[in-house]
């Protein structure tokens, strides 16, 4: 059976990201130009503005990525990274006493960003807290969007479950989504191991 198709202006999604990771190589200061190379994955909390608020409400979804950055004067380096990034949105129709439909929109972005990054030293350990602000293009590659019954009360019968398409809803096809992106992370060095934590608002 085909998917269904309803139309749903595309609202303004923005994302809170948790991240850690884990940093292979180092920017120390004897070695200016060597790059700091990391992966990172964590939560994506996602965010609506715009009609489609009053609808739909954000929920958690899934990022994992990898970055590249080079330090270009003092504390301040160029960061290059990509990343997949789960933006979920969910919404609840009581259409009638006896049924309740959930459902969950499920998009998935190629996110590529270019970002300043400030390096602050912590103490005169090999630690640092890092500032972050850029830009960031994201890529629709897929969207699902799922509506699940569920009984309130009586004994059904229950519907089946509807699968929507959804290539508008969260971004438009034609051209990337770009946003500001600002941050902060620290990296922690647990043995010869640099840690990441970050927070990111995009």
């Amino acid at each position: 059976r085909l998917p269904m198709r309803r139309a749903i202006a595309a609202p303004n999604v923005r994302t809170l990201a948790v991240l850690g990771g884990l940093s292979i190589g180092s920017l120390h200061h004897a070695v200016a130009q060597t790059p700091d190379v990391g992966l990172k994955a964590g939560v994506a909390f996602a965010d609506l503005g715009g009609r489609a608020s009053e609808v739909w409400q954000g929920t958690t979804g899934s990022t994992a990525g990898a970055f590249v950055a080079l330090r270009v004067r003092g504390r301040l380096a160029v960061q290059v990274e990509a990343s997949l990034t789960e933006k979920d949105l969910i919404k609840r129709d009581a259409s009638s006493g006896w049924l309740e439909w959930t459902s969950r929109l499920g998009a998935v972005y190629l996110e590529t960003a270019v970002l300043l990054r400030y390096a602050i030293p912590v103490r005169r350990s090999q630690d640092r807290v890092f500032l972050t602000a850029g830009l960031a293009a994201a890529f629709a590659l897929s969207c699902e969007d799922v509506a699940t019954p569920r009984l309130l009360s009586g004994p059904g019968p229950l519907p089946a479950t509807l699968h929507y398409e959804c290539p508008r809803l969260l971004t438009y096809p034609d051209r990337p989504e770009v946003t500001a992106v600002v941050g902060v992370a620290g990296h922690v060095h647990t043995g010869a191991v640099p840690l990441i934590f970050e927070i990111r608002f995009a």
